[in-house]
């Protein structure tokens, strides 16, 4: 998490604009698949870990990853923010959620400095008009940070399609984090966190929505682990070569 938000902080001052992408089995799923949220993955400044079992995969691979999650993201980021008089936008929820989020961060950072909140159409294209113009009301607020609470994929295609028409501003696509600041939506508790059972949690609060996106997850990552622990065993040659 430090080490997040140490690269984003560091790139504050700098006039390229950069996206973060926080990598879950719902997005591992969705890159199988999809040519264009591959593309987007393979332009971003920084990918995190942001489900559990990308952690436990990575490890399995040998590579030492924590979980930072988009939604972990962003207090540290505004306090950072308030600390070096960045300017911040939001894009995402609802109006009402808007503005108990911004609430909820102001009575922490008195000083954060909110310059504009937009939430978009029911049916809002990341690459449409309606786009676009949120990239120009970026532009035009002095944001240096933007905070994009759309869900996968739009808020990955939105960042990576306003990294081309906005100089200068980091955009961090952070799921549920608005709602979950708002209290609109209720977060797992730390301790279920801890034991990486947050998807149950979120699963029990939203079955009908999440239960096909979980099936299909469950799904890959089963196939990955089998993948794996059969070319580990194949290669120690306790398996004969497979027929044909």
């Amino acid at each position: 998490m430090d080490m997040a938000v140490r690269q984003v902080v560091n790139k504050f001052s700098i006039e390229k604009s950069f996206y973060i992408c926080t990598l879950n089995l719902d997005h591992l799923v969705k890159l199988e698949v999809d040519d264009e949220f591959r593309r987007v993955y393979n332009a971003a400044e920084l990918v995190t870990a942001d489900g559990f079992p990308i952690v436990y995969l990575a490890r399995r691979e040998g590579v030492n990853l924590t979980r930072t999650t988009g939604a972990d993201l962003v207090e540290p980021l505004c306090a950072a923010a308030a600390e070096q008089d960045v300017s911040v936008f939001f894009v995402g929820t609802t109006e009402s959620t808007l503005r108990a989020c911004i609430g909820s961060l102001l009575r922490k950072w008195p000083t954060l400095k909110i310059v504009g909140a937009v939430s978009p159409s029911f049916c809002f294209d990341p690459e449409g008009e309606e786009a676009r113009a949120i990239c120009d009301q970026i532009a035009a607020s002095g944001a240096k940070l933007c905070f994009v609470g759309l869900g996968a994929p739009k808020q990955e295609i939105f960042s990576a399609m306003a990294v081309r028409r906005v100089s200068g501003v980091a955009f961090i696509p952070i799921g549920a984090a608005l709602e979950y600041i708002a209290k609109t939506k209720m977060r797992a508790p730390t301790w279920v966190q801890y034991v990486g059972c947050e998807w149950l949690w979120r699963l029990a609060a939203e079955p009908r929505r999440l239960t096909p996106r979980y099936f299909k997850s469950a799904v890959l990552l089963a196939r990955i682990y089998f993948r794996k622990t059969y070319s580990v065993v194949y290669s120690e040659k306790l398996l004969d070569p497979p027929l044909g």
